[in-house]
C-alpha cells in the first residue's frame, strides 16, 4: 500500500519531566508556530514579554508533549 506510511516514535518521558518551563514552551511552540508559544520559540520579544501568561499552561503542555 503506497498511500500511507508508519512512524515509530520514542518519547523520553523522564527527559520531558526535566525540561524547564521555558523549554516546554519552546517545544510546544515548535508544534504551533503561529501561536504565542511559537513566537516565544522564535525569540519574538513580544512573546517573551507575555511569558507569564503562558506559564499556567506549561503543566498541561508538558503532559501532552510526553504522551503520544
Amino acid at each position: 500500500m503506497a498511500n500511507h506510511w508508519h512512524a515509530i516514535v520514542h518519547v523520553d518521558v523522564d527527559k520531558a519531566q526535566r525540561w524547564t518551563d521555558d523549554e516546554v514552551i519552546v517545544q510546544w511552540g515548535k508544534f504551533y508556530p503561529n501561536s504565542l508559544a511559537g513566537g516565544f520559540a522564535k525569540g519574538d520579544p513580544v512573546a517573551w514579554e507575555a511569558r507569564e501568561t503562558l506559564l499556567p499552561r506549561v503543566p498541561e503542555w508538558r503532559r501532552r508533549l510526553s504522551s503520544v
